[in-house]
C-alpha cells in the first residue's frame, strides 16, 4: 500500500516532527510518501490514501486549495481527515455553530463586508485581535488598541473576505493556551503554550514555550462531543483554548493540518499510525 502525506512546497520532506510517521507506517508495509499538495505533477490516483498533514500554506491560496480538495474527491481516494471535515474546518465561522450548540467559546464578533458594527459594540474592549476566517499561524492577525477600535476603521479592514474580531486575552500571556489532541475520537495528549515576553503569539516560530499539560477527565468529557459538528469519524483533531474565570473556553478546533506535537510526545506517532491504518483499511 502507498499513501501520500500531503505537505507544502516550503516543507517538501515534511516537518521534522511528521517525518517520524514514515518509518512507523513502514511497519505496516505501507509506503508513506511526502507529496506537495499543489504540485501539478502529482498523480493522486497513484496513492491508496491521502493524509493531510503539512499543507501549511493553504490559506494563502485558498481557492486553489478548495479546487485541490475537489480533485481528490473526484478520484474517490480515501482522505484523512474526511473532505467534509476539511472543508468545514478550513473556515473559522464554524465557531458560530459551536456557540449555538452551547459550548463556551471566547467572545467573537463575526465580520464580512455586509456586517454592521457600531462603536457601542467596541466600547467595552481596550484591545482586540482581528484575524481572517481562513488563516493559520497568526497570518494577517492584528492587534487593535483603543484608538483603533472604531466602527469606521473596522469596516475598512474587513471590507474583503470574512473576519473574526476577538478581545485580546491577557490570560494567554499569563496562563497560556491549552491544546488537546485526539486520535480516532479518543483523547491522546496535551500541551500548554505560552508566548515569549512581550508577545501574544504562542507559535514556536515566534518563540512560544511549550510544556506538557494534563487536562481533567471532566474537561475531556465536556469537550469531546464538540467534534460531532464535523462528523462522527476522524483521524485527528485538536482543541485549542484558554481558561477564563477558571472555565475552559474554546479558541479553535483544528482538524485540517495541526501540529500534533510529536516532538514532545514521540510515543504518540505509533498511536496515530495505528488509527490511520484502521481507517484506511476499513
Amino acid at each position: 500500500m502507498k499513501i501520500a502525506l500531503a505537505t507544502c512546497a516550503r516543507l517538501p520532506d515534511m516537518s521534522d516532527s511528521d517525518k517520524k510517521l514514515i518509518p512507523e507506517f513502514s511497519k505496516y508495509k505501507i509506503e508513506a510518501v511526502p507529496a506537495i499538495w499543489d504540485d501539478p505533477e502529482n498523480i493522486w490516483e497513484s496513492y491508496d490514501a491521502v493524509i493531510i498533514r503539512n499543507t501549511w500554506d493553504y490559506y494563502t491560496k485558498f481557492p486553489l486549495f478548495i479546487k485541490w480538495l475537489d480533485t481528490l474527491e473526484a478520484t474517490g481516494i480515501k482522505v484523512l481527515n474526511d473532505l467534509k471535515i476539511i472543508r468545514k474546518n478550513s473556515h473559522k465561522f464554524y465557531l458560530k455553530e459551536i456557540i449555538e450548540i452551547g459550548f463556551r467559546v471566547i467572545p467573537t464578533i463575526f465580520l464580512n463586508s455586509n456586517s454592521k458594527i457600531s462603536d457601542d459594540d467596541l466600547l467595552k474592549y481596550q484591545k482586540m485581535v482581528l484575524k481572517p476566517a481562513v488563516s493559520a499561524g497568526s497570518y494577517k492577525t492584528e492587534i487593535l488598541t483603543r484608538k483603533d477600535l472604531n466602527s469606521e476603521n473596522i469596516r475598512s479592514k474587513t471590507s474583503d473576505g470574512d473576519w473574526l474580531l476577538q478581545p485580546f486575552l491577557p490570560e494567554i500571556q499569563t496562563e497560556g493556551e491549552i491544546s488537546m489532541i485526539f486520535f480516532g475520537n479518543e483523547y491522546s495528549h496535551a500541551i500548554i503554550k505560552r508566548p515569549t515576553d512581550g508577545d501574544f503569539r504562542v507559535q514556536k516560530q515566534f518563540g512560544g514555550i511549550y510544556l506538557p499539560y494534563l487536562p481533567s477527565q471532566e474537561l475531556l468529557d465536556e469537550l469531546n462531543p464538540v467534534f460531532k459538528i464535523f462528523g462522527d469519524e476522524f483521524l485527528f483533531g485538536r482543541i485549542d483554548g484558554v481558561k477564563l474565570g477558571g472555565k475552559f473556553h474554546i479558541m479553535e478546533i483544528e482538524m485540517l493540518e495541526p501540529d500534533l506535537y510529536f516532538d514532545f510526545f514521540p510515543e504518540k506517532v505509533a498511536l496515530f499510525c495505528e488509527k490511520a491504518v484502521e481507517m484506511i483499511k476499513f
